[in-house]
């Protein structure tokens, strides 16, 4: 029964100073729109109903998000957290920032749209020199993506949920 109430998610942290980072643009021509509570709608395109609701409490924490555009509809997101944001896994503290929560359509993966969303994103945060990421065990393609912006790993962390909680997060530094 417990097995039906926790779940055990394994992620990867990488981490960089703005300073080893190598940003890239996308080899298709995308359009980034920052997300608002106007076009948090738009996620439903992409990935469902639930993530509105998502997007919407995102904004409310002051968490930043771009959507990718083409042809005026979103092929992908990505956001950073700043300190004080939740998080399922972690804790952000002053000094840092946290990329979290990328998605491309499986139809535009592998056109550099994923490292064009981080660098943007760090362009962003021009008053912060540490980015933390966090990629899900088995991502392999995330990982390649991120080594080549100059994201090196930091360690792998098993984090335990349950009825809507983590019990063991973590603080970025």
């Amino acid at each position: 029964m417990a097995y039906f109430l926790f779940k055990c998610w394994h992620e990867q942290l990488f981490f960089s100073e703005r300073k080893d980072l190598t940003l890239k643009k996308a080899r298709v021509e995308i359009e980034l729109q920052p997300i608002t509570s106007e076009n948090a709608h738009l996620v439903k395109e992409l990935r469902g109903e639930i993530y509105e609701g998502q997007f919407l409490y995102q904004l409310s924490m002051g968490d930043f998000g771009y959507y990718a555009m083409q042809g005026g509809a979103p092929v992908g997101y990505g956001w950073v957290k700043h300190p004080g944001s939740d998080d399922y896994f972690f804790k952000i503290s002053d000094g840092c920032r946290y990329l979290c929560r990328f998605f491309v359509h499986e139809s535009k993966r592998g056109q550099g749209i994923y490292p064009e969303l981080i660098s943007s994103l760090v362009e962003r945060e021009g008053d912060c020199n540490r980015f933390y990421i966090a990629v899900e065990r088995g991502n392999d393609a995330s990982v390649r993506g991120l080594s080549k912006l100059g994201f090196k790993p930091v360690r792998e962390y098993g984090f335990v949920r349950g009825f809507k909680h983590t019990f063991n997060k973590k603080t970025l530094r």
